[in-house]
């Protein structure tokens, strides 16, 4: 799921609400079953997200 998620972001997604959209990642009640952690994703792809604004240029253009 990781790699769709950055592929999301790659693509232009800019938000939590974005990769929701754009993958269904987090838009359900299994997380607790899905994700390896046993907990609510949200903060994995908000920290993706963090990651990969980071690599992708300077921080007054994302």
């Amino acid at each position: 799921m990781e790699s769709e998620i950055k592929s999301a972001i790659s693509q232009g997604a800019k938000t939590l609400k974005d990769i929701q959209l754009a993958t269904s990642a987090c838009t359900g009640n299994s997380c607790e079953e899905l994700n390896p952690k046993g907990i609510c994703c949200s903060e994995d792809i908000n920290n993706i997200l963090q990651l990969e604004n980071k690599a992708g240029g300077c921080c007054c253009c994302n």
